[in-house]
Parts: C-alpha cells; sequence; structure tokens
C-alpha cells in the first residue's frame, strides 16, 4: 500500500484544491450573508454593546419661586 509519505506521491495540488475550495465557499457564504443582511457592518448595528453612563455632573442653578 502506498501513504501519504511516499516519495512518488505528490499531494501538493490537491491540498491546494482543498484550501482554494474551501475559501470559495466561505466567499460565497459571506457573500450570501451580506446580502440578507446579517453583517454587523454599519456603526448602528453595535449600538445594543454601547454602555449608556449617566450623568455624573449637572450644572444648573436652583430654580427659586
Amino acid at each position: 500500500t502506498l501513504d501519504a509519505g511516499h516519495e512518488g506521491i505528490d499531494l501538493t495540488l490537491p491540498k491546494l484544491a482543498f484550501v482554494g475550495c474551501n475559501l470559495a465557499m466561505l466567499a460565497v457564504a459571506l457573500w450570501k450573508l451580506n446580502t440578507m443582511g446579517l453583517l454587523p457592518i454599519f456603526a448602528a448595528d453595535w449600538t445594543s454593546f454601547l454602555v449608556d453612563t449617566g450623568h455624573v455632573e449637572a450644572s444648573a442653578a436652583p430654580l427659586v419661586l
């Protein structure tokens, strides 16, 4: 039997094809998610993660009636 470490078998091209197909499928998946609007690419998509800080100081004079 021949194993992958045998000197007569060059697996460079199949490995490159495997990596290329996976990168192509990743690109298709990202494109599809982008067309459906599921990728958070705008600043408004991240507003739920902003921390709402309260006012620390107030600079107003008291109103006397």
